[in-house]
């Protein structure tokens, strides 16, 4: 690939497959990535969102005392014994005309068993069964950096990367907070993926197909810049967003003549969040537990036989 902006690079990839047995597939690759970014990504106008922030230089709004460094939150201006008032904080994103592409390196391995005596039955005429590894890691990921990690590296380092989008009022409440997109240090994530396809045999009632897929998170790290643990793990919702340990989705599809039909469920594994200021949480102080969530989709099609 070759860009104008970003200079040119070249991504390799090898894989390897190996049919063991009529039905028994093995099968790796190993793949380099590269992505620039978008023109959104570099030049998206900001948006806003309110975020839950404790800013560590203040009194909590519940009394609780300021875990700064009192030095630094003396430099970047806030006076002795300010308080925050309000923890919800008005945030603004957007895109980045410094951001570089991203590279990534890739490794995944699985194997796919098609039993044969499952095949041509009067239960199925055919089914795949899969299982897939993955690792994946990326270099100067495109994100914007956590909201309250920002704000805590902020107050621990002083480094304009950090401080820089972040003004305050003489009251020492922050008055306006921006969160650009950036480039991350890396982020390494690893999982599994099970997979089933069920095609039924011909019928009087029609043709059916099962297609279930499955993704098993194992572990996710994101490190900005500087080496800091971004706060985003599986199971764990981060400022309105996050990656669910377990997602399934089943799709079941119907063919009768001129008629199709599918009916897709899409399934996410609870998430667990930290508790929102006054109002209920099922682990008081610690986490919120948001239960799994399952989503049915029905879509119905017909061919007219004249348009054939």
């Amino acid at each position: 690939s070759d860009y104008s902006t970003f200079g040119g690079n070249f991504t390799g990839k090898f894989g390897v497959r190996w049919q063991l047995a009529p039905e028994f597939l093995l099968r790796a690759t190993v793949a380099e990535g590269f992505r620039a970014p978008s023109i959104g990504e570099l030049f998206g106008s900001a948006s806003r969102f309110d975020a839950q922030l404790a800013d560590p230089c203040l009194i909590s709004p519940t009394g609780n005392p300021p875990t700064g460094n009192a030095g630094n939150c003396a430099t970047l201006g806030v006076p002795a014994g300010a308080r925050q008032i309000n923890a919800q904080i008005s945030v603004s994103t957007g895109g980045n005309p410094n951001l570089q592409p991203e590279e990534a390196d890739s490794f995944s391995m699985g194997a796919v068993w098609t039993p044969t005596l499952l095949e041509n039955t009067w239960a199925s005429e055919r089914v795949d069964l899969e299982v897939t590894f993955y690792k994946h890691e990326i270099t100067g990921a495109i994100q914007a950096i956590d909201a309250q990690t920002q704000l805590n590296l902020c107050v621990q380092s002083l480094l304009p990367i950090y401080c820089d989008g972040i003004v305050r009022a003489s009251t020492g409440a922050i008055s306006q907070f921006n969160n650009f997109l950036t480039n991350l240090g890396v982020i390494e994530t690893d999982g599994w993926d099970f997979d089933v396809g069920w095609v039924f045999p011909d019928s009087a009632m029609g043709k059916f197909r099962l297609d279930w897929r499955n993704t098993w998170v194992g572990s996710y790290k994101a490190f900005g810049a500087n080496g800091a643990r971004q706060p985003r793990r599986p199971g764990l919702e981060v400022n309105d967003s996050a990656i669910p340990e377990w997602t399934s989705t089943a799709v079941l599809a119907w063919a009768l003549g001129s008629l199709d039909a599918s009916w897709t469920a899409r399934h996410i594994d609870r998430l667990r969040e930290a508790c929102p200021a006054g109002l209920p949480c099922s682990m008081p102080g610690v986490r919120n537990e948001l239960g799994a969530v399952t989503y049915h989709d029905l879509q119905i099609a017909w061919r007219p036989t004249f348009m054939d």
